[in-house]
């Protein structure tokens, strides 16, 4: 990839977490506020909130939101929400496609970092170095390799390196 196109793809993925991070930071007042038009695609006052970062794999199943990035691997999303639109972006993959046997299934593959953003009910499987990610939803999450991670604002944990499964 030269040198442009990788620079569009860095500035591309920081304009999509910062639209995610500003549509979040909207979006709280008025799901503390109980807002109708919110209400079905935010997990309310159910929510739980993880924080990670680290390698390995990290897969979510959620309603409510996540960003971040990755540096290097893969990254799958499906949109679950039913709603006829796509709430979920993809930025920076080298490799775009539909998983074969699971069409809903987008795959970005990349050695460079990836962006990604989702929201409503969404699936979302990062495998790769250079994990970071922040969650605000209801679901579960399965986590395995090396890194750090923050569940409900509680104390920093180790990512478990045979795998573990939670809610959130």
């Amino acid at each position: 990839m030269d040198l442009a196109a990788r620079a569009d793809n860095e500035s591309m993925g920081r304009i999509a977490i910062a639209v995610a991070c500003v549509a979040a930071v909207l979006a709280a007042p008025q799901v503390a506020l109980g807002s109708p038009v919110l209400a079905p695609h935010s997990c309310g006052t159910k929510c739980g909130s993880l924080d990670a970062t680290g390698k390995g794999t990290l897969n979510i199943n959620g309603n409510g939101a996540e960003w971040g990035s990755i540096k290097s691997g893969t990254v799958k999303v499906q949109d679950k929400s039913h709603n006829g639109h796509r709430d979920w972006s993809l930025t920076g993959c080298d490799k775009r496609f539909k998983q074969s046997g699971d069409t809903s299934i987008t795959v970005c593959q990349a050695n460079n970092t990836i962006y990604f953003s989702a929201s409503t009910v969404w699936w979302l499987s990062l495998q790769g170095t250079g994990v970071s990610t922040s969650v605000v939803a209801t679901g579960g999450v399965y986590i395995k390799g090396s890194g750090s991670y923050h569940l409900n604002g509680g104390s920093r944990k180790s990512w478990p390196s045979g795998g573990k499964f939670f809610q959130l």
